[in-house]
């Protein structure tokens, strides 16, 4: 747990999952995705607005210096995690 900082996120808010995938990648964790039965994250319906996901990209500018967070994170972490868009 002291890999993961509180930077503003909390499961379920917009951003967090790819924060978090983000954030194990930059301490070097290999991310290997579980397409297995159990916990796994699926997809649903959007549950938040622009204010609260311009709040978490706002958290990626600053704390990772990522200049354009959604492109970034729309384009890494499916690949990372091996899921379609």
């Amino acid at each position: 747990m002291e890999l993961i900082p509180d930077v503003g996120f909390v499961i379920g808010v917009s951003v967090w999952d790819y924060w978090i995938v983000w954030h194990m990648m930059t301490e070097r964790f290999r991310i290997k995705a579980k397409t297995t039965p159990g916990l796994l994250h699926l997809r649903h319906p959007q549950n938040w607005g622009e204010q609260e996901t311009e709040i978490g990209l706002s958290i990626m500018r600053s704390v990772y210096g990522l200049n354009e967070p959604k492109k970034i994170l729309d384009s890494v972490i499916p690949i990372a995690t091996n899921r379609k868009r």
